[in-house]
């Protein structure tokens, strides 16, 4: 037994298959008359009955409801009844009511897409359908058809009459793109009058064109729109293989390439008045060579100048961040936290034009590693973690600016702010700043060990490099164990220091659980409990982020050892602008916990950073506690 699969001329192949005792299985909505014509043939649609069945109900279902009154049925039905053909088809759709651009117009609103001649010819068969059965006052399917068979309705997209077959009995008309616009080249019923028919869009005949020419001779010939004058932009004339052949010098596919000036001058009297001007400049450099010597000398020697005094500043600027590296120090711009928090700017221009205002905007100084690690500057600055939206405008509507007002707002102790690209020379640097910038890159983790961070959290900040480097060392606890994240801190309860009024240090009993992440009381801020009171870190999430982004950063970060970082930032899917900056600060994590334990693991500190007024005793963190929770 073999079994024969047919999409097309199912009766003739199930007669055959009958004959040749094969099985038949059709892809087809034959009549029932057809798949029963032997008991081998099967069909795997309905029949085409059932459809036209369906599709009669469904008319029937519309129409009724179209009738309904409007306090019978829900707002979903009355909006159906106002919009939908079958409803209005007696008035509002008529030919004298709409056109074809009222349809396609309205098609285009309500699907987004332009409508084909299928869809015109269903449109017209509702039309036609809900016209008969109004006419017929009736459901009955005879009263309905006689409608339809006597049916002679004008309408926008064709005159709707059927022959003794059923069929549509309008002529067709023929059309053809001529002179670039869809004209009609045959119709029967007018076409054997010389009399103009408005409905072709013309004011007479136009007749068939046959030959036409090639699709790339009509394209070149229509080029932009335009008609023939001005074919190959008017200046040539198009060949059967669509290629234009050019005049008058020009070039190119369309001839747009204008002639070259050899071509222009030749022949002409603008040869004449170019030579005269050229002597005339040559006379004049001739007479002033003096005056061009001496100019040309004092322009040679102010450019010797200033590289001079640019290679003394680099030496010197070089010299100073050698001996900052011996001492394993770091010199950085800091923004004034006062100015921030009374300037209105909406966002802050580049470290250059930033350093041009004067006014105590911008301050230099000097971040010790010790000091950094023993948490010396936590107090009165401020590093910005934050992600870069443009290269030269980072915080371009200014939203970054805000958050770092309202944490100022709530941090008064807070006196100097660092943000890259306030502090940090940007673009065209000079040879100094290309040292500076390089040497306080290198050192950029002190500040985020040591200081206060804010970190400003959107949706793409778990993508970059230096962001999440940024996060995870603002994290950490230095000790003199290594660092310790926020887990370690979550495990164990122990007595810290803190500095009183008088100097003398006092013990309080802290158990670190269920303790704020941030520091700050701002309801901009996210709130996640990971961490004591006196961390560094405070999380603003920004944008599009939320307290689910914040918690992810923790997730992510805050509990990695130096070992784990590393691997993380070195993964591909970290990205960075610049290669070299992986580079530079990958190696810098394997070591900096064996660097942490060195500097602690000894004596306590020491105030070489100038900082003697924010007292810290060893690595432990400060906590804020009244002076009531003290006497208690």
């Amino acid at each position: 037994m073999s079994i024969a699969i047919s999409l097309h001329q199912t009766k003739y192949a199930a007669l055959q298959s009958g004959a040749l005792r094969k099985i038949i299985v059709a892809s087809s909505a034959a009549t029932p008359a057809v798949i029963a014509s032997n008991n081998l043939t099967f069909g795997t649609l309905p029949p085409s009955s059932k459809s036209v069945a369906a599709t009669t109900r469904a008319v029937i279902a519309a129409a009724e409801l179209c009738d309904a009154p409007d306090d019978t049925v829900d707002a979903e039905a009355i909006a159906f009844k106002r919009t939908n053909p079958l409803c209005v088809a007696s008035g509002a759709l008529r030919r004298d009511m709409m056109t074809s651009k009222d349809f396609t117009d309205a098609f285009l609103a309500m699907f987004g897409e332009g409508v084909s001649y299928v869809g015109a010819s269903q449109f017209m068969s509702c039309v036609a359908l809900a016209h008969a059965v109004e006419t017929a006052d009736s459901l009955d399917t005879d009263r309905v058809a006689a409608a339809l068979s006597t049916m002679d309705l004008p309408e926008f997209a064709q005159h709707i009459t059927f022959n003794s077959f059923g069929m549509m009995s309008s002529e067709m008309i023929v059309t053809q793109v001529v002179e670039q616009q869809v004209r009609a080249v045959y119709e029967s019923s007018a076409w054997n009058s010389s009399t103009p028919n408005p409905a072709r869009g013309d004011e007479g005949k136009v007749h068939l064109r046959f030959p036409m020419p090639p699709w790339e001779y009509r394209e070149c010939f229509y080029a932009l729109g335009e008609r023939t004058e001005s074919q190959c932009n008017g200046r040539g004339s198009c060949q059967l293989d669509g290629t234009c052949v050019c005049a008058d010098g020009y070039t190119g596919d369309r001839c747009a390439t204008p002639p070259r000036l050899p071509w222009m001058l030749a022949g002409s009297y603008i040869t004449a008045i170019v030579t005269a001007s050229l002597c005339a400049v040559l006379i004049l450099l001739v007479l002033s060579k003096g005056r061009l010597l001496r100019w040309w000398t004092r322009i040679r020697h102010t450019i010797q100048i200033r590289n001079a005094i640019e290679r003394d500043e680099m030496l010197e600027e070089r010299e100073q961040r050698a001996h900052e590296a011996a001492r394993h120090e770091c010199t950085f711009w800091f923004v004034s936290a006062a100015h921030l928090r009374e300037s209105t700017d909406k966002c802050l221009p580049s470290f250059q034009q930033l350093s041009k205002r004067g006014h105590g905007w911008l301050s230099k100084h000097t971040i010790a590693r010790d000091g950094s690690f023993r948490g010396a500057y936590a107090q009165r600055y401020l590093a910005v973690s934050h992600r870069w939206f443009a290269r030269d405008a980072p915080d371009k509507d200014g939203l970054q600016l805000a958050e770092i007002r309202i944490y100022l707002e709530a941090h008064l102790e807070v006196q100097w702010v660092w943000y890259d690209y306030w502090c940090m020379p940007q673009g065209d640097r000079t040879p100094a700043q290309k040292v500076a910038f390089n040497y306080m890159l290198q050192n950029v983790n002190y500040l985020y060990l040591g200081c206060s961070v804010l970190i400003l959290l959107d949706l793409s900040y778990l993508s970059r490099f230096w962001t999440q480097f940024e996060a995870w060392l603002s994290f950490q606890v230095p000790s003199p164990d290594g660092l310790l994240g926020p887990k370690a801190d979550l495990w164990r309860s122990e007595a810290e220091f803190i500095t009183g009024q008088s100097g003398r240090s006092k013990t309080r009993d802290v158990t670190r659980r269920n303790r704020a992440w941030t520091r700050g009381s701002s309801p901009s801020m996210a709130n996640v409990n990971t961490k004591a009171d006196s961390s560094r870190c405070t999380v603003a999430p920004i944008y599009n982020a939320n307290s689910a982004i914040c918690a992810c950063l923790q997730a992510m970060w805050a509990e990695k050892t130096p070992a784990e970082a590393h691997d993380i930032l070195a993964k591909e899917d970290v990205t960075v602008t610049s290669l070299k900056d992986k580079d530079m600060h990958l190696p810098k994590i394997l070591t900096l916990n064996d660097e942490i334990i060195s500097v602690l693991s000894g004596a306590p500190p020491t105030n070489s950073d100038h900082e003697k007024s924010d007292k810290r005793l060893q690595w432990a963190p400060s906590i804020n506690v009244s002076a009531e929770e003290l006497s208690a």
